[in-house]
């Protein structure tokens, strides 16, 4: 243990739903990554889990389901800050609007020391709250003491919408882990293992769940542009939650929705659903080229995961993704919405085979250079280490002391 801690520091992350998307694979990998000598962290989920996402929690990680009900459900407070008071925790760490006011409120009833709040996007093209809201957000903006988020794009909509300086928002991007996506030494062999034949051309997206946002429709119409030029292309959708409860059902419509589109533009044998999987990296590193259509991004950990894997990447220029992306050079930008410019970039990529190893080569440079996992967890622990010792200068642990190292 580090010299000065008479105990290990808990930390906790409250999470709507525990799976395998964005915001939460960033927080099972910054879990799992915390150094067990300082830190014990735990993560709470409120809406619910799948099974694979809380088996991707690493043994240590001390996971629990406070459920709340459908609604405005007060009760969740009373009964996540009776956890928060049993397992002694030290620093709640919420992500999102749907666990911030109920962490916040439980984290003050039970009291808590330190409450840190994290946005990491949005479900919306556009970034529009209800006045009622927007009051509370700026009330707990200004309350918590730290805001995080993983873009300088959604720093500035914070600083700006909620009226809090830039000391207050800190900004730690996205890493990945570069032994586990890395690029495969035969892509071929790796279409096969998916159930791909070598000789077609994999365009491949991963989601977290079907939602509006990702605007799969503009994806779909960009490949039935490209099928009319090339037969022999697929696209491999991978993820995507449906009906794990009730909170699902709009997903279920949506993909309902997408699965119609499909059909109408004779698609339907050519894309293949792959559902949730918990080893991504073998599916990314089959696709010849990764897309992402989304109307908004904060910082895609896909993005990112996929140039680990050297594959070439097509993404709409939204949110965060231009601090990834610099076209042309280590991936391509186009506009949201608009299929024919995506179907113009998958053609570039599919049809030059010089540009394709390009943007794969920079692509995997960029990760190992600015978003290495450990980077990452480092620039948490910091930040917790920090308000850890600002709370005790300020005598809010009782019993607990840490000297000056």
């Amino acid at each position: 243990m580090e010299k000065g801690l008479t105990r290990k520091i808990n930390i906790l992350h409250t999470l709507g739903w525990l799976g395998f998307g964005g915001m939460e694979g960033g927080v099972i990998k910054l879990v799992n990554g915390l150094d067990r000598n300082i830190y014990t962290p735990h993560v709470v989920a409120i809406s619910g889990f799948d099974e694979n996402g809380r088996k991707a929690l690493s043994p240590g990680v001390h996971f629990k389901l406070v459920k709340k009900g459908e609604g405005r459900d007060w009760s969740v407070v009373r009964r996540l800050a009776e956890y928060f008071r049993s397992q002694k925790i030290d620093i709640v760490h919420s992500h999102n609007w749907g666990t911030w006011l109920y962490s916040f409120l439980a984290a003050r009833l039970a009291r808590v020391p330190v409450f840190i709040h994290g946005e990491h996007g949005r479900d919306t093209e556009k970034a529009q709250t209800g006045q009622l809201r927007l009051m509370a957000e700026i009330i707990l903006a200004w309350k918590a003491n730290q805001l995080t988020t993983v873009s300088n794009d959604i720093a500035g909509l914070m600083s700006k919408k909620w009226h809090v300086g830039p000391n207050k928002i800190r900004v730690i991007h996205n890493g990945i882990d570069l032994e586990r996506f890395y690029p495969p030494k035969n892509r071929n062999e790796a279409k096969t293992r998916i159930g791909i034949d070598e000789d077609v051309f994999l365009f491949g997206t991963v989601v977290g769940s079907f939602r509006p946002v990702k605007d799969l429709p503009t994806l779909f119409r960009a490949i039935e542009i490209v099928k009319r030029k090339h037969a022999n292309v697929r696209l491999a959708i991978v993820g995507g939650r449906i009906g794990a409860s009730d909170a699902d059902e709009g997903n279920a419509k949506y993909f309902a929705e997408l699965k119609a589109l499909a059909e109408q533009l004779n698609l339907a044998d050519a894309i293949k659903y792959y559902g949730p999987r918990d080893k991504v990296e073998q599916y990314m590193q089959a696709f010849d080229v990764y897309v992402n259509s989304s109307l908004y991004e904060g910082m895609s950990n896909t993005l990112l995961e996929a140039m680990g894997c050297g594959t070439p990447v097509v993404a709409t220029n939204v949110g965060g993704t231009p601090d990834i992306i610099r076209s042309g050079f280590n991936g391509l930008l186009v506009p949201h919405k608009e299929p024919g410019k995506m179907a113009q970039a998958l053609l570039a990529v599919l049809e030059s085979s010089a540009l394709c190893e390009e943007l794969s080569k920079e692509g995997r440079r960029y990760v190992e250079l600015f978003h290495r996992n450990e980077n990452f967890i480092q620039e948490h622990e910091k930040m917790y280490t920090q308000l850890y010792d600002q709370a005790c200068q300020k005598g809010a642990f009782r019993g607990l002391k840490r000297r000056s190292v």
